[in-house]
C-alpha cells in the first residue's frame, strides 16, 4: 500500500452522463409521459409541490407533482387518475439508457508517470454493481494512460440522498477513515482497520461535498467525542507521529486551472485533553494485540 490516495467522484468529475427522470403511466412504465427537467425533479424530491396535494407513490416512494404538471399529463390522456402514475429513475440506473458519455480525462492527466499513489472512486451514485458496464469503460480509459483504479465506495441510496442530503458526509467519511486508519460507524471510530495514509486527495464538481470535507477537523473531533478511549488514545498517536493531510480539490471550468484546492492539516484537538495519560503504554500493548488479532 502506498502512502498518498486520490480519490474521484464520478459525475462531473470522471465522466458526463446525460439522464433524466420520467414521469410515467404505471400501466405503461417503459415510456415516458413527460420528461423531467433538473430542476422540476429537485422541487420534486424536496417536496416543493406537497401544497399542491396531487401525491404519486411507486415502487415505495411518495412523490408530490404540481398541478400544472398533472393538467399536462391530462392532455394527453383525459382519464388520467393521480394514483397511475410514478416517478421513475430508469435512466439513472440502467446503463442502457445512458447517452453521450464523456469521460473528462483532463481531471486525471496530472497523476500520469506518479508512482507511490493508489486511485480511489468516491461517488454518490446509486450501485456500483448496476454501474459495471460504464465502470469497465472507465477502467478502460484509466489503463490506456497506465493508471488503475484501486478502491470503490459508493456512498448513496439514490433516494434518501437526494432527499436528505448526507451524501456529503459519508464522502467525508470515507476520507477520514482514511487519514486515520480506523473505521467509523454512528459517529465514532471503531476498532477495525481502515487502510491508512499520510496524504488523501479529494476531487469532486460539486461544492457542497468539498464545504463539507473542508470541515473535517470539525467533524473529526466530534467522532473523538464519541469514540472508546483505547482507540481515541491509537489516532492521537497517529495524527501526532504521521500528520495526515487532507487535499481537496474542487474542479472548475478553468481548463489552465482546473482544480481549486484546499490543503487541511488534521490535528490533535485542542479543545479536551487525552483521555488516558496513566499507564498509556499498557493499555495499547493490549490494543495492539486486539485489533491485530
Amino acid at each position: 500500500m502506498n502512502n498518498i490516495i486520490h480519490f474521484f467522484d464520478l459525475d462531473g468529475t470522471l465522466w458526463r452522463l446525460k439522464t433524466k427522470a420520467w414521469l410515467i403511466y404505471k400501466k405503461n412504465p417503459n415510456k415516458p409521459l413527460l420528461i423531467l427537467s433538473d430542476g422540476i425533479l429537485i422541487d420534486i424530491l424536496f417536496g416543493v409541490y406537497k401544497k399542491d396535494e396531487i401525491k404519486l407513490e411507486y415502487n415505495g416512494k411518495e412523490f408530490w407533482i404540481s398541478e400544472k404538471i398533472f393538467n399536462k399529463i391530462k392532455k394527453k390522456i383525459p382519464s388520467i387518475k393521480e394514483d397511475q402514475l410514478g416517478i421513475s429513475f430508469i435512466e439513472n440506473i440502467n446503463p442502457d439508457y445512458y447517452k453521450n458519455l464523456i469521460f473528462y480525462k483532463e481531471n486525471i492527466r496530472h497523476l500520469i508517470n506518479q508512482t507511490g499513489i493508489d486511485i480511489g472512486i468516491l461517488s454518490g451514485r446509486y450501485s456500483e454493481e448496476n454501474d459495471q458496464k460504464i465502470l469497465t469503460l472507465l477502467k478502460q480509459e484509466f489503463d490506456n494512460i497506465g493508471l488503475e483504479i484501486n478502491k470503490f465506495y459508493y456512498v448513496s441510496d439514490f433516494f434518501k440522498s437526494k432527499i436528505d442530503n448526507i451524501t456529503n458526509f459519508k464522502k467525508t467519511n470515507v476520507l477520514l477513515e482514511h487519514l486515520v486508519g480506523f473505521k467509523i460507524v454512528d459517529e465514532h471510530f471503531v476498532p477495525i482497520k481502515q487502510d491508512l495514509y499520510k496524504e488523501v486527495y479529494f476531487y469532486d464538481d460539486e461544492f457542497q461535498n468539498i464545504d463539507v470535507a473542508n470541515n473535517i477537523q470539525e467533524i473529526f473531533e466530534e467522532y473523538l467525542r464519541n469514540t472508546d478511549d483505547e482507540v481515541y488514545d491509537r489516532i492521537m498517536l497517529r495524527v501526532k507521529d504521521i500528520k495526515p493531510i487532507l487535499y481537496t480539490n474542487l474542479i472548475t471550468n478553468n481548463n489552465l486551472n482546473r482544480f481549486k484546492t484546499t490543503k487541511i492539516e488534521l490535528k490533535q484537538p485542542k479543545t479536551f485533553p487525552i483521555k488516558m495519560e496513566k499507564n498509556n503504554n499498557k493499555f495499547l500493548s493490549k490494543f495492539d494485540k486486539f485489533i491485530n488479532g
